[in-house]
């Protein structure tokens, strides 16, 4: 096996070890040893990849993140928000463990990381002359919203489909918007 795929086996067999243990514990109270018995390896491996739990948990971390923003179109529409929820969904079901472990706490003061920047920018190029700070508001509400809605589906095991949810949810925010947009027409303020 050539050392390319040799390394970025190690560090996969690392990081399942590492989302294994953190459905059970935190990050604070897992051990070097104990990820490296868990994935089979010698903390002298551990420490050739990883210069502590931290990084490892950031590698993790950051790709689950990516595979967020993925799946949000760069600009993000209204019209194109059941898709982009609907990617969203799938990367928390294919990522159930981790999810979970994140939601528990059990990776440290991490979950704002994954609140996509595309639903800021979505808000601000829909609302133009809108303050900047009232957008912001009206994007970290939302933002919440959904957040809260898929913890709450992966918690009851991702049963629903996540074309429907994302569905719900998109309607929910497209009725909204459209709303938000009416009281700009009127020149009504808006206030959050």
């Amino acid at each position: 096996m050539p050392e390319d795929n040799r390394s970025r086996y190690t560090e996969m067999t690392l990081c399942n070890a590492l989302i294994d243990i953190l459905a059970k514990k935190s990050i604070d109270r897992v051990t070097v040893s104990e990820l490296c018995a868990s994935a089979g390896v010698g903390r002298c491996t551990f420490y050739a990849h990883f210069e502590d739990r931290y990084a490892l948990l950031d590698l993790v971390t950051g790709e689950l993140a990516r595979e967020i923003a993925a799946a949000c179109p760069d600009p993000l529409t209204p019209r194109a928000l059941a898709g982009a929820l609907c990617g969203i969904m799938n990367v928390v079901a294919t990522r159930r463990e981790l999810c979970l472990a994140i939601r528990a706490g059990h990776c440290g003061d991490i979950g704002t990381r994954f609140i996509p920047a595309a639903g800021t920018r979505m808000w601000h190029s829909l609302l133009p002359g809108v303050a900047a700070e009232t957008v912001d508001g009206i994007s970290s509400f939302y933002a919440a919203g959904t957040r809260e809605a898929v913890v709450r589906w992966l918690c009851d095991g991702c049963i629903r489909p996540p074309e429907r949810v994302a569905a719900q949810l998109a309607s929910f925010y497209i009725s909204q918007y459209d709303s938000l947009t009416d009281r700009i027409r009127r020149r009504e303020p808006i206030m959050f």
